[in-house]
């Protein structure tokens, strides 16, 4: 992630709030932008607990979600203290992932007044689709980390064996169209 930090530095000087300056410098201001807006759904949940039951269901659904969000960002990044191959890989997905939810909650982080500039939402977009870009061309180790059975990739070139050709003879012989019968012939046997 640290390479994605210069960035948005760039970006956090766009703000005019001084907590988003330091949002995005390190995993822990993350954490702590997430743990703003889990206290502030907490705060608007309690405020409609005297409300009708339906208000209340939505404000506590909105912080469970936010909690289960969060909880998912520790343990994958707890998962990325153990270096590996497909490491900067998984670093990615977990900017996508976080820059996605920090998309998704901008309104909540507008109405707070954690964030003021809505240049910000432009630099989301942007860098989003940069890091899609970057994952794009790294398809073969993303398959890797998560290591789908063949079956499922549903791929003859794909096969972990490394037996190409045979699983494409294979998968030509086993297939019930590679080889039908001409329909002329089927009615000239009925004659």
């Amino acid at each position: 992630m640290s390479s994605d930090i210069g960035e948005i530095r760039n970006v956090a000087k766009l703000s005019s709030h001084p907590v988003f300056n330091l949002l995005f410098f390190s995993f822990e201001d993350l954490l702590s932008a997430f743990d703003w807006l889990l206290s502030y759904a907490l705060v608007k949940s309690a405020g409609k607990t005297g409300d009708k039951n339906q208000a209340q269901v939505y404000y506590h659904r909105t912080l469970s979600i936010i909690y289960i969000q969060r909880t998912a960002i520790v343990r994958f990044a707890e998962f990325l203290d153990n270096p590996g191959p497909c490491q900067r890989v998984l670093e990615k997905l977990l900017v996508v992932f976080i820059l996605k939810l920090f998309e998704q909650y901008s309104s909540m982080f507008y109405e707070g007044g954690y964030i003021r500039n809505g240049q910000v939402n432009q630099w989301f977009e942007n860098r989003l689709i940069d890091l899609c870009d970057d994952l794009r061309r790294e398809i073969v180790l993303l398959m890797d980390v998560f290591a789908p059975p063949d079956e499922i990739l549903n791929s003859v070139l794909g096969n972990s064996d490394g037996r190409v050709y045979e699983s494409i003879v294979k998968s030509i012989f086993e297939n019930k169209k590679t080889f039908p019968t001409p329909n002329y012939l089927l009615e000239k046997s009925k004659l």
